[in-house]
């Protein structure tokens, strides 16, 4: 990932693409060790516009995600896998 600003302590990874997106990107979790997995996205004023829960039974996990009902702006997604990672993700449809 090309941003270490928020993963510095993680023990797994966190790939965002494409970001900037239209609101529909894929995240990409690896080096997954709990099998609970929290997703969260916040917009900036602390909102929760989207939350989503899954078990996973993999280190690696594909997610496509579509937040593509919200308005263009910085979204910060939050991942809770034993450790929590936060990463930010513009949404802009120009």
């Amino acid at each position: 990932s090309t941003s270490n600003i928020f993963e510095n302590e993680s023990k797994f990874e966190v790939n965002l693409y494409p970001n900037p997106s239209n609101g529909i990107f894929t995240l990409g979790l690896d080096g997954l060790n709990n099998n609970q997995i929290d997703i969260s996205v916040i917009d900036v004023s602390g909102k929760i516009v989207y939350a989503k829960s899954m078990a996973s039974n993999s280190n690696k996990l594909i997610v496509p995600m579509n937040i593509s009902n919200t308005e263009d702006g910085v979204y910060f997604i939050r991942i809770n896998a034993g450790t929590t990672i936060t990463k930010r993700i513009v949404v802009s449809r120009n």
